[in-house]
């Protein structure tokens, strides 16, 4: 399509682009808005879960147990992992550990053992239990093989470095399959921690006692940090005092920023901050020393990129709709009937508030999923804490089993003592504690009962004996011997240097008379009671304490499944020890207990995480039991949400198509009453097609259909006048042919209407010679023809000049002041001399004849203005010589313009090229063969413009 064509085009179709741009735009426009507001939810839900996942992956590493994991993954891949490959792997193993020792003096001691299990002397520390430790290497393999090993009978031994704490229990969690297995030996910090490898047998292997620093977190920090063990690949410890540090090999691309960031955080730790496109939390271990982290934020990222897709999608959306009515050119809104468009109408006005709704709804849905969401979360922690408080009714009835038997005030003589020692044995048997220890006013120990577990507790009894006959001195109003007083406070000196405060201990134990509770003992949580036996007098004689180290893991294990069933949605689950508990297949998060631990530690309230997994939302809450003294888990699935949302959603579409069928049915329903009336007048067009000016319509109301019905009844009385017309017309044509030294000249006219506009004309002149005309006034009807029968009279009239640039020149002129420019005829003028054949022409402009001649078509190009239009330059005649032309063909733009059955115009390049395939013999036989060409290339129906012919044809033998 050429550049005129374009242009063309777009004046055709410049309202229509102007009303698609504004109809499309306002829906558009809409939804950018929704699509905006969506994008800032996203925006703000992707920055709350990235800073949730940094906070998280940030707690995780900062919990002792995982710092624990990550110091025993150290001694794995950095000891034993390069020990096994090398020649001499227990001289590497030493000279490790004295890189370290250089690195952290005073921090590692090691006993070496070779591939048999035999202690290596000159490479191991701690001279002193190098006898101990060489029977300690056989036996302890010997363990891990068969699981029998003499390593039990010599274990009180051997706590003199496994620390006081070292039970049998604790050799059978050496399992195996573990790599590495860590153990607290003492309170004090010299050899507080003892990591003892597993599954080594047959290769070289190693114990190593670590001495922590008095700030052994930053000792853990700095460790890991060295050993490039990180909590993320921009992470590092920084110090604030030293200016020389170079922070960009610690945080790549990110150093930069880390000043400002350093001042934006200030103090503040814990909490993640988005700045420069990363997110950065830090964690303060010591005034000026920190551990940065730094993880980068894609989340404006996924934002811009998504915005930038939607922005292309409308623009090209935009583009389409704008170009449509240009790239089709059957486009055509004139075409389409008034129904289809009072349907669009009513479909558009209809569809743009069910849009403005639907967007709305985005919110809506939004509401709603926090509303389901925080529903949830309400039934977890009616979960959780209901079955917390349940574990209070079974305290209460160990207490009261254990009050029953207790029995009444005992007897103020020796007997007492005897039936105390027969009621115990009977307490063990009803509430079968762990640790059973009676003590009498002296603090001494008169009964004592402990399983395997309880025999941690029963190395500190004495040790508090003193502090227990203080409290009974207290409480019966006697004073403590001063002997008795030094003593304890010798014991509690010597308890306080291994970090161990006797205070603490007795009121947590022996704080709690007569009540069954949970309490903290030496950092492991327990269920005690302590009864007091009076005797009848009131004077305190005894007090029994039991303890239950597992009461609560038993009370778990039994109820818990069966507490689930109340709540089939939830899955429940705890953690005991290192071990998870009810964790069933269908629990889908238990990886991720050990991360809210963290945050569970932290505050009081219930925790509530919504974590992504499979595609899905797991709603995930989690409590600190202040009674069972361990975390509890509660987790569901979005699947209640998901569907309440559909259900929300089906009934939103719902009402949308009940409202677009409602906007359709109305306008149905008007389009039909409002077109009733046009159906009539389109009846009457149709009458006046096929000229039957008797037709009438009906006048079925007085509003301004039926005005308009009254108008067109009018009008078709008044379409004889205009027939007349037509046939006056007809006879300013010629009908036969001016024919003459072998030369032919015939033309012929396809009005549009009933009177065109068109004109020609072929007469003989005095002197011989054919004056020939095609012209076309602008315009149809009646007044088209007046001005044609006027060109008439004037080109007729015998005192015309020769030239046919001076007889235009009478016509405009003639039109100029008779119509005042109203009216302009396009002309071509020409008088043929047959004898000579020679063609003296002047155009005023009408369109360029065509020339047929043996080489070909030309065009006559002579350019000059209209008939009618006030110019200063003449009309110039221009001498054309018919020697080897064949014919001459006048024309007018009604056959240009003219659209075949594709909708496309005929248009000037086939018009010339099918002009010499026309040519028959005479110029009336050409004229035949140009009507039937015509008719099968147009499209059926009546022309848009009035067709006229004129052939000037060399007439053939």
């Amino acid at each position: 399509m050429t550049w005129k064509n374009w242009r063309a085009r777009l004046r055709a179709h410049g309202r229509d682009l102007i009303l698609v741009s504004l109809l499309s735009l306002l829906p558009l426009l809409l939804l950018m808005f929704g699509f905006e507001h969506e994008l800032a939810r996203e925006f703000s839900r992707l920055r709350e879960e990235k800073a949730r996942e940094v906070e998280l992956e940030f707690e995780t590493f900062l919990d002792s147990d995982f710092l624990s994991y990550a110091f025993n993954e150290f001694f794995s891949s950095l000891v034993l992992g390069n020990s096994r490959s090398r020649k001499h792997p227990e001289a590497f193993l030493f000279r490790t550990f004295q890189r370290l020792d250089a690195l952290y003096p005073g921090a590692f001691e090691v006993a070496i053992f070779d591939s048999q299990n035999q202690l290596v002397v000159s490479l191991s520390g701690l001279p002193e239990f190098h006898d101990l430790l060489r029977t300690f290497g056989p036996e302890f393999a010997e363990l891990q093989i068969t699981g029998h090993s003499r390593i039990n009978e010599n274990l009180p031994h051997y706590r003199n470095f496994l620390g006081t704490f070292f039970s049998s229990f604790d050799l059978g969690e050496v399992k195996p399959g573990w790599r590495w297995y860590t153990h607290f030996t003492s309170f004090s910090r010299k050899r507080a921690m003892l990591v003892i490898p597993a599954g080594t047998t047959g290769k070289p292997w190693i114990m190593v006692w670590i001495s922590f620093p008095k700030n052994h977190r930053e000792f853990l920090f700095q460790i890991m940090v060295d050993q490039k063990y990180r909590v993320a690949n921009l992470s590092d410890l920084i110090s604030l005092d030293d200016k020389t540090e170079d922070w960009g090999k610690k945080f790549g691309s990110a150093a930069p920023f880390v000043p400002k960031v350093v001042a934006l955080l200030q103090d503040q730790e814990g909490t993640a901050l988005f700045s420069d496109g990363y997110v950065w939390i830090q964690y303060l271990i010591s005034p000026r020393k920190r551990l940065l982290m730094a993880v980068s934020d894609d989340s404006t990222k996924v934002v811009e990129t998504a915005r930038r897709k939607f922005l292309r999608l409308g623009l090209g959306l935009f583009a389409a709709l704008l170009l449509f009515p240009l790239f089709f050119r059957s486009w055509d809104p004139e075409s389409f009937s008034l129904r289809t468009k009072l349907l669009a109408l009513f479909i558009y006005t209809t569809g743009v508030p069910i849009g403005m709704l639907f967007l709305s709804a985005q919110g809506l849905f939004h509401e709603r999923r926090q509303i389901m969401e925080k529903k949830i979360f309400q039934e977890h922690e009616k979960a959780l804490t209901g079955f917390d408080r349940r574990f209070n009714e079974y305290l209460g009835w160990l207490e009261n089993r254990a009050l029953r038997l207790k029995g009444p005030p005992l007897s103020d003589d020796v007997s007492a003592r005897d039936k105390v020692l027969k009621t115990i044995p009977k307490l063990i048997e009803a509430v079968k504690p762990q640790l059973c220890e009676l003590l009498d006013e002296k603090g001494a120990s008169l009964y004592h009962f402990s399983n395997e577990r309880g025999k941690l507790f029963s190395k500190l009894a004495p040790f508090i004996g003193v502090q227990i006959s203080r409290t009974i001195s207290r409480i019966n109003g006697t004073e403590v011997p001063l002997q008795e007083s030094v003593k304890e406070q010798t014991i509690k000196a010597s308890l306080e240097t291994l970090g161990f405060d006797l205070e603490e201990m007795a009121s947590n134990v022996f704080g709690i008379g007569d009540a069954l509770s949970m309490v903290s003992m030496g950092g492991n949580p327990i269920g005690a009671i302590s009864l007091l036996f009076y005797d009848t007098r009131g004077k305190l004689r005894f007090i029994a304490f039991l303890a239950w180290d597992n009461n609560r893991e038993d009370y778990i294990r039994d109820r818990l499944p069966g507490f689930q069933k109340n709540f089939p949605d939830i899955r429940l689950a705890t953690r005991l020890r290192t071990e998870y508990l009810l964790f069933p297949e269908s629990f889908p998060l238990a990886g991720k207990t050990p991360i809210i631990d963290g945050l569970i530690s932290q505050q009081a309230a219930m925790v509530h995480l919504i974590i992504p997994k499979d595609g899905k939302n797991y709603l995930f809450s989690g409590i600190a039991s202040k009674d069972f003294m361990v975390p509890f888990y509660a987790c569901s699935t979005d699947d209640r949400v998901r569907a309440e949302i559909r259900q929300t959603a089906v009934r939103l579409t719902m009402i949308g198509v009940f409202l677009m069928g409602l906007g359709i049915g109305i306008g149905l329903l008007i389009s039909r009453s409002f077109l009733h009336p046009i159906g009539f007048l389109s009846q009457g067009v149709a009458a006046m097609k096929m000229r039957d000016f008797s037709a009438r319509i009906p006048v079925l109301s007085n509003d301004e259909f039926g005005l308009l019905s009254k108008a067109f009844n009018r009008m078709m009385e008044g379409m004889t006048d205009l027939e007349v017309a037509r046939i006056v017309q007809d006879t300013f044509f010629p009908r036969e042919p001016l024919a003459g030294c072998g030369w032919e000249v015939f033309g012929t006219s396809i009005s549009a209407s009933r009177v065109g506009g068109d004109y020609f004309d072929h007469f003989l002149l005095k002197d011989g010679r054919w004056l020939i005309l095609i012209g076309d006034v602008s315009g149809h009807g009646v007044s088209a023809s007046l001005v044609v029968a006027m060109a008439k009279a004037l080109t007729f009239h015998p005192a015309n000049p020769a030239k046919p640039s001076q007889i235009l020149q009478i016509l405009s002129a003639c039109l100029r002041q008779t119509l005042h420019q109203k009216r302009l005829m396009s002309c071509f003028l020409a008088v043929f001399d047959p004898r000579l054949a020679v063609l003296l022409a002047s155009n005023a402009g009408h369109n360029f004849p065509f020339l047929v001649k043996n080489q070909g078509v030309e065009e006559i190009s002579i350019v000059n203005s209209m008939l009618g239009v006030k110019t200063r330059k003449p009309y110039e005649d221009r001498a054309i010589p018919f020697a080897d032309v064949e014919a001459l063909i006048l024309y007018t733009d009604g056959i240009i313009e003219a659209l075949d059955s594709s909708g496309n115009q005929i248009g000037y390049s086939r018009f010339q090229a099918a002009l010499p395939g026309l040519l028959r013999s005479t110029a009336r036989e050409t004229e035949a063969a140009f009507r039937r060409w015509f008719a099968t290339l147009a499209e059926p129906g009546p022309l848009a413009d009035d067709a006229t012919i004129v052939i000037l044809q060399k007439t053939r033998v």
